[in-house]
């Protein structure tokens, strides 16, 4: 299964990848700043990333990809803007 998870960059949504990659499913990680995670990623190989920001109501690449589920793992701080 495709599935975006969003606020990927943080390290529950990292964990969350992970799993989903083991589990045999398609993770998308979504995050504000796609090059700040670029050397090292923190994801297992061949994870796509892209540009999203749910504060700008996700106006960004992200909701171009067709995907089958979205998993969130943003704290209330990510909401409004506070972190990446």
């Amino acid at each position: 299964m495709k599935i975006a998870v969003l606020g990927a960059g943080g390290p529950t949504g990292v964990e969350c990848v992970r799993a989903l990659t083991k589990a045999g499913h398609t993770p998308i990680a979504v995050v504000r700043n796609p090059a700040k995670y670029a050397s090292p990623s923190p994801w297992p190989p061949g994870t796509e990333v892209r540009a999203g920001d749910v504060s700008v109501d996700l106006t960004t690449d992200a909701h171009e990809v067709a995907m089958e589920a979205t998993v969130t793992r943003l704290e209330q701080t990510a909401l409004a803007g506070g972190v990446d």
